[in-house]
């Protein structure tokens, strides 16, 4: 009798387990979607996130193998625990899609890591990127005894197609031109912290006809920088922001950009002199200088004045080279210095004088 009680209340365990598992996939409605629309979540969630739901069931064990967004950055390192590196080249070796729309990887990056990292360029090529993202120092990666050197990269050597990229972020790496890929879609640019040689923005802007909106951050901050934008480009915005670093540091800019309709400068002006020409009448210029002397440790660093006086001297000649523009626009003044809107032809908006 002992034995049966005891069997009669294991079979009653697992009838009410068998239930409650019933109740759940009856309650589970997310799970019952067609795997069309489940992909559509999976690709609104982090990474992190989207590989965690392989836990969930069966259904949902394979489902990030065919997520379109990809974007490993520090917050996997602090939620899975496992490095960027390995575990980007896990997932290229995993994914079964047929197309990645956004591929997007930060991490600091070592000479040893370069091979991969063009790798993970060629795949995304293959899968047909739209949006791709490439930054080699995560600056969120906080932790100790980690050292950071500007790392070569090229574009691999082949023949690859990247007729459906539509914009491109290069963060921090010294870029070789020599394989720069045909963009013909591609339309927005964004390179920071870059050492680029004199002829590197006219060879990209020759390669993407399409282009039409390129930022510049931090680049060539040893170096003069060259913005001479191809003849045949249909560049029409372009950016320049730079932060402030020691005067002693800082080059001169050449900007040759005949075709654009809208220029835009900010955080601030530190480069030693700025060199514009071909600037087409109408144009519209904006100067948007919130970071310089923000602080007061900046602010002694300027060299009894000498550095401000330079800043003015930069910020004068640009004006007066902006005469002709349709718009002007200065905002967040931050020299002392007094002018007359009468000295320029032209109009001031929005400004803090």
């Amino acid at each position: 009798m002992g034995c049966t009680g005891k069997a009669q209340k294991r079979m009653r365990k697992i009838q009410t387990n068998s239930e409650n598992r019933h109740n759940q996939n009856q309650n589970d409605f997310i799970s019952r979607l067609p795997e069309d629309i489940l992909l559509i979540i999976l690709n609104k969630l982090p990474m992190e996130d989207a590989v965690a739901t392989s836990l969930l069931s069966s259904k949902w064990r394979d489902l990030w193998k065919l997520t379109s967004n990809v974007d490993f950055n520090y917050r996997w390192v602090q939620v899975r625990r496992k490095e960027i590196h390995p575990s980007v080249n896990h997932f290229v070796r995993s994914h079964h899609g047929k197309e990645i729309k956004c591929f997007s990887v930060s991490l600091r990056c070592k000479k040893s890591m370069v091979p991969d990292v063009q790798s993970w360029i060629t795949y995304a090529a293959k899968k047909n990127v739209e949006e791709l993202c490439i930054n080699l120092n995560d600056r969120e990666d906080n932790r100790k005894n980690r050292t950071y050197h500007l790392q070569h990269l090229c574009f691999p050597a082949c023949d690859l197609s990247f007729s459906s990229l539509v914009k491109l972020i290069l963060k921090f790496l010294w870029l070789d031109m020599d394989y720069f890929p045909h963009c013909e879609s591609l339309k927005e640019l964004h390179l920071e912290k870059l050492v680029l040689p004199n002829d590197e923005i006219n060879g990209i802007t020759e390669k993407s006809p399409a282009l039409q909106f390129l930022c510049l951050i931090n680049s060539n901050l040893s170096e003069n920088l060259h913005v001479n934008i191809s003849p045949n480009s249909n560049l029409r915005k372009l950016i320049i922001e730079d932060e402030f670093v020691e005067y002693n540091r800082m080059q001169h800019i050449f900007i040759n950009a005949p075709k654009i309709t809208r220029i835009e400068f900010l955080s601030s002006m530190p480069k030693r002199k700025y060199h514009i020409v071909n600037m087409g009448v109408g144009i519209e210029a904006r100067f948007n200088l919130n970071r310089m002397f923000r602080e007061r440790g900046e602010a002694k660093a300027t060299c009894n004045g000498v550095l401000v006086c330079r800043y003015q001297q930069n910020l004068l000649g640009l004006l007066k080279t902006f005469q002709t523009a349709k718009v002007l626009e200065v905002c967040s003044w931050c020299i002392q210095v007094c002018i007359s809107p009468l000295d320029f032809q032209f109009s001031l908006t929005n400004s803090i004088w």
